[in-house]
């Protein structure tokens, strides 16, 4: 049943894609004074929704190790639903969602004999330049969509490449920022805050670390939407780490030195295990303490997480049972800390109030924290 739980799961995130195009993201690359190439990216995304850093060495079906971020879960590290990476080649990119390209006719790409999902692993593990990822795609397409999204690509050489269904930009400049509008089709949004601030930062200033640090404050989303901001050195490896969820500290580590501990996983909420190399257990991932002589009764009712929709508690016999919009469902039971676990599946909830006292539930699968989900003021 695990298998089957995370495969409808990986269906409900796909309204990942779609929440974010009403949000933002910002991805700047650029060449510091002194020939080091640099890139940085502000993920903005739905709230309450945990973000991982997934790390990957080298296999012997590619040539380089990379790390990946995800949403919700590692398991989408390895996915056509992670949201950026970076390998040991020094090749990274990001994505950032733009208006739906239409009368797009990719009828002359081709599937990639893995499919969508190994698309984007087999470019981090097996490729090194701009060059080639622009030669992937002028060959292949995703057979699911890719239309409203473009990716921003940077490489150790310092080329810098836009590639939308639109087509591909090639950056002429020492630097190239993106954000919310389609470059490769030579949209122009002048009014777009973040991409002004962006500007005038690389413009300026050719400081390297301290240039990277002032472009991820700059647009950071005053909403407290930005989930995170990651910054690598592509020339020295050297990567940088920030999150809300970490109380603003970043921590500064290489992608030499993860891939020396292996396949491992980190959550943006306690960055310090990546230094302190040890796995936080998830009944430290936040305030999840349990509620105290509450009936089940009153756990009853719709919440709301932007990444997966309404998830619905019901009431049954020995437990609760745990709904999403994609009409998958989940029967629990009260474990002997409090905790609802699933019989069926490799989860469990937490029930907690915020610091407003507003009911929340929290998902938790096998020591990693999923989301978080707020009880609505209108469910009964």
């Amino acid at each position: 049943m695990k298998t089957s739980f995370f495969l409808k799961l990986t269906l409900l995130v796909l309204s990942i894609l779609h929440v974010c195009s009403a949000l933002a993201c910002t991805t700047v690359s650029y060449i510091d004074k002194y020939g080091n190439v640099w890139n940085a990216n502000n993920e903005d995304g739905p709230y309450a929704t945990a973000t991982f850093i997934n790390v990957y060495p080298k296999s012997h079906h590619g040539a380089y190790g990379y790390y990946t971020l995800s949403y919700l879960s590692p398991m989408f590290g390895q996915t056509s639903q992670l949201q950026g990476g970076m390998n040991e080649a020094g090749l990274t990119f990001d994505f950032n969602a733009i208006p739906a390209v239409e009368n797009v006719d990719l009828s002359h790409k081709k599937s990639f004999e893995g499919g969508d999902e190994a698309i984007l692993t087999h470019l981090l593990s097996t490729m090194r330049s701009v060059d080639q990822v622009i030669a992937f795609f002028e060959e292949y397409w995703f057979s699911n969509g890719f239309t409203n999204a473009q990716m921003h690509v940077t490489d150790r050489s310092g080329k810098m490449v836009i590639i939308s269904a639109s087509g591909v930009l090639i950056s002429q400049k020492p630097y190239l920022i993106s954000t919310n509008f389609d470059l490769a089709a030579g949209k122009s949004d002048q009014d777009c805050w973040r991409y002004k601030a962006a500007t005038s930062i690389v413009q300026k200033e050719h400081q390297g670390l301290n240039t990277m640090l002032s472009l991820c404050k700059a647009t950071e989303q005053k909403n407290g939407r930005t989930m995170y901001s990651n910054i690598q050195n592509l020339t020295t490896g050297e990567l940088w780490f920030s999150s809300k969820d970490s109380q603003g500290a970043t921590i500064h580590t290489s992608l030499q030195k993860l891939l020396e501990k292996g396949q491992k996983f980190y959550s943006f909420q306690d960055l310090a295990a990546i230094n302190e190399d040890f796995y936080m257990p998830d009944d430290q991932l936040g305030d999840t303490k349990n509620l105290e002589a509450v009936d089940k009764s009153d756990l009853v009712g719709t919440y709301f997480n932007e990444a997966t929709g309404n998830v619905t508690i019901h009431e049954t016999e020995k437990g609760i049972r745990l709904s999403f919009e994609n009409d998958m469902s989940v029967e629990c039971e009260v474990n002997h800390d409090q905790a609802y676990v699933a019989l069926d599946a490799p989860i469990r909830l937490h029930f907690h109030r915020d610091t407003d006292g507003q009911l929340q539930l929290s998902l938790f699968e096998e020591h990693f924290w999923s989301f978080t989900a707020m009880k609505q003021s209108n469910a009964n």
